[in-house]
């Protein structure tokens, strides 16, 4: 089941539907992280989950909350570095480029589709 505080109302502003998610991904970093090291301390009370957080999944997590407050709220500038990044996974060959390009890719999709939901419900 979902928290309530996760699930987002199409009436929420952009600010605040972003801000969930970035609360959300940095709730999984932190429970992640906390029961890693409670396992190998031995400390775990068995009610959460018990699941260890590797480095490039942290990683990754903290790439998608550094985009999400970076974008831009500009739908236009938005679409502008959307298809930018589109134009260079095209042309990417490299696996590095590639893992950061996905995220970025999905992110910056995810925030201009909330600015242009904000945008219809103000007209």
């Amino acid at each position: 089941m979902v928290p309530i505080g996760l699930i987002s109302s199409i009436y929420d502003s952009t600010e605040v539907i972003i801000q969930r998610l970035i609360d959300g991904i940095q709730r999984m970093i932190t429970v992640r992280n906390n029961n890693s090291q409670g396992e190998k301390e031995g400390a775990t009370t068995g009610k959460e989950p018990t699941i260890e957080i590797s480095l490039a999944m942290k990683r990754h997590w903290e790439s998608e909350i550094k985009i999400l407050r970076d974008a831009p709220r500009d739908p236009h500038k938005l679409t502008e570095i959307l298809k930018a990044k589109q134009e260079e996974y095209k042309k990417a060959t490299d696996s590095e480029d590639i893992e950061r390009l996905v995220p970025e890719i999905e992110m910056l999709k995810f925030v201009l589709c909330t600015v242009l939901i904000s945008e219809r419900k103000e007209e």
